[in-house]
């Protein structure tokens, strides 16, 4: 399903993500994407990665998820630039 900001590939249960999908999004100029087992349409476990405007990746995060946000167990990694 798309959105105004992005799009849902994924499994739905009454109307709302539920289930394996994956959401990409743009917030400001950053695409995130939430992939993982949703519930009642929120994130629940999975992946958050940032990308910029070409694709880039720059950050990854993986492991607990609650209401769409890093929660609990997970590790947040970040790519940085070598000169």
């Amino acid at each position: 399903m798309i959105f105004p900001n992005g799009e849902y590939v994924g499994q739905w249960l009454n109307n709302v993500k539920h289930g394996q999908g994956k959401l990409r999004k743009n917030e400001k100029n950053v695409i995130v994407t939430y992939e993982g087992f949703w519930t009642s349409d929120n994130l629940n476990e999975g992946d958050i990665t940032y990308s910029d405007a070409s694709g880039s990746e720059f950050g990854r995060y993986r492991g607990q998820i609650l209401n769409g946000k890093r929660h609990g167990l997970g590790k947040y990694t970040i790519k940085t630039s070598s000169y």
